[in-house]
């Protein structure tokens, strides 16, 4: 099993570090960030969750890059049909879940089906939550919430005893429905 780690999309770190130097350059103090490597500027951040003061390396590789590797040991290089994803989403900022869905996207043809399972753990996840379907809409992607006590499996709903917290899950179901700018 490999380690995939999360990672913007080159375009987005671009374009972040270009307006947080214009902002810096203009003196806009509203939206000004010194120049930095992170990709964010100011505007860009979750004022809730305040950025470390830890740039990202200059070699820091892009989400594409991150999964090119994985994508090689797929036949014939393919996006894979499927991705499958659980406790992902928890506790997490608007970097963590952009990061999280440019690599999802980077994983994504416009035949690949992606399943991600949410569960409220009385931690600010539903923030999280809306931080991430906004990462995801950014990053080419779109669907829907199912509540997982909803989801049906052959057409039926699921049989036996359910867990007595099956209605804080959600299924998030997500596509490709646009491809994302390379810059």
């Amino acid at each position: 099993m490999d380690t995939l780690w999360w990672q913007r999309a080159t375009w987005r770190r671009e374009r972040g570090i270009a307006k947080a130097n214009k902002a810096y350059a203009t003196g806009d103090k509203t939206h000004a960030a010194a120049p930095a490597s992170t990709g964010e500027s100011i505007a860009d951040q979750d004022d809730s969750e305040p950025e470390s003061d830890d740039e990202e390396p200059p070699n820091t590789p892009d989400s594409a890059q991150t999964v090119s590797a994985l994508l090689k040991t797929l036949p014939d290089g393919n996006q894979p049909h499927m991705v499958i994803a659980s406790d992902v989403c928890y506790s997490q900022g608007r970097r963590e879940m952009q990061m999280l869905a440019d690599t999802i996207g980077a994983l994504c043809g416009d035949e690949t089906f992606v399943y991600v399972v949410f569960e409220d753990r009385g931690d600010c996840c539903w923030g999280t939550l809306q931080h991430f379907w906004r990462a995801t809409e950014s990053a080419g992607l779109a669907g829907d919430p199912t509540p997982l006590e909803d989801v049906l499996i052959g057409g039926k709903a699921r049989q036996g005893p359910g867990r007595p917290n099956d209605s804080e899950r959600l299924l998030l179901r997500l596509r490709r429905v646009r491809a994302t700018p390379e810059r």
